[in-house]
């Protein structure tokens, strides 16, 4: 049976700073030419919600308040989505290494909690903009 093989530690910094980062040569071997195609892909993906949220002459483009039925649809979203994880991971917990077995059953056993986190969308209203979304985007369109 093969080693396990871990990342590497995450570098410190935030976000934007590892996005400007080289990858590691390590990364760049094993990635090759996709990097290129990879960095392409997410600077095109961010020139387009640019796009999509810059249309404030166009109304089907403009950004516009979340409502409460948009704060309960993304309540629900969240809350389908993480059952879905939660069953699963329930499901296939015997699969995993014992020290990940005992992280999963420990995260099985806070479901409730986990759930309560997303009740404030529920009663907070949320002063962000919603803007145009691309829908499903992925590769084979």
């Amino acid at each position: 049976m093969p080693a396990a093989v871990f990342p590497p530690p995450r570098p410190a910094g935030n976000i934007l700073e590892h996005a400007a980062m080289e990858p590691p040569a390590a990364a760049r071997d094993l990635l090759g030419s996709s990097l290129a195609a990879a960095r392409l892909l997410g600077k095109r993906t961010a020139e387009m919600h640019l796009a999509l949220a810059s249309g404030a002459d166009d109304p089907a483009f403009a950004p516009e308040p979340f409502s409460s039925f948009d704060r309960r649809s993304l309540y629900q979203s969240l809350r389908n989505l993480i059952g879905r994880v939660l069953r699963t991971l329930h499901t296939d917990v015997r699969r995993l290494p014992p020290t990940a077995q005992a992280l999963a059953r420990a995260i099985l056993a806070h479901e409730d909690q986990i759930l309560t986190r997303f009740e404030p969308l529920l009663h907070q209203k949320l002063t962000v903009l919603r803007t145009r979304c691309h829908g499903d985007y992925h590769l084979e369109q």
